[in-house]
Formats: C-alpha cells, structure tokens, sequence
C-alpha cells in the first residue's frame, strides 16, 4: 500500500480503513457488508479556504493528498468495501488545485515559506565573491 508512515494523517486513517476493511469482512452477504467511508471532508473544507499556505497547512495537504491515494489504492482491490471512488478522486482535484493555488502564491511568498530571505546570502556564495574580490584586487596590484 502507499503509506507514509511518518505522516500521523496517514497511518491514522489507514488504521481506521483497516479496522473498518475487518469489519466489512466479518459479513457473508456482500449485499449487506459495511462500507467504508473516506471521512476527509471536514478536512478539505479547512484547507479550501486558506488565503496563504504555510508549511503545516502544505504538509496538512500533502498528507490529505496521501490519504487519498490510500483510498484509491484500496478502491482498486476491494471496490465494494471502498466504494467511494468517485468522491475520493473529486477530493483528489480539490488538492491539485489547492497545490496550484499555493504556488501561484509568487516566488517571494514561496521563498518566504521555505526560509530563503533574498537579501541573506549563503555562506558558499560570500566564500566566492571573497575570492573573485581577492582575484581581482592581485590582478590590480600586477
């Protein structure tokens, strides 16, 4: 299955579509066994009105985007106890328009969230500009 095991998000609800997988299962009659339901919405209401994403609310969808996909994985190979491929796959186009939306955010929003202040230079790059200032300051005195 495609699970990320550091996403508490994911290993959450792959635990409660285990649970409710052994409970669909426990049924003789598949006309009557328990479905199991996706129960993210409250989620992609959160995130479908944020303005400016931070880290934790990328992350939050990132991991909202990988719970999907466990779901789908799961529809794949047991297509009546995860009968919800069509909202699953509908909140799967919620997430790929919020990863748009957070990147149209502009590169100075996306330098600010990952950390990059432009007026900050690295230490390899100070490193460089020294030598080619002391390059340049020997050619002069030649």
């Amino acid at each position: 299955a495609p699970v990320d095991m550091n996403s508490s998000m994911v290993v959450y609800y792959l635990v409660q579509y285990a649970r409710g997988f052994e409970r669909a299962r426990g049924r003789s009659d598949e006309s009557h066994a328990k479905r199991v339901r996706l129960r993210v919405s409250h989620i992609v209401r959160s995130l479908r009105h944020i303005e400016h994403f931070s880290r934790a609310d990328l992350a939050e969808l990132e991991a909202l985007h990988k719970v999907l996909d466990l779901y789908l994985w799961l529809a794949l190979r047991f297509p009546l106890v995860f009968p919800e491929v069509n909202k699953a796959t509908a909140y799967q186009r919620v997430t790929h328009a919020l990863f748009e939306k957070a990147l149209s955010q502009g590169e100075q929003d996306v330098r600010k969230l990952f950390g990059f202040d432009p007026k900050t230079k690295s230490a390899r790059r100070r490193r460089r500009e020294r030598r080619q200032r002391r390059r340049l300051g020997r050619g002069a005195d030649e």
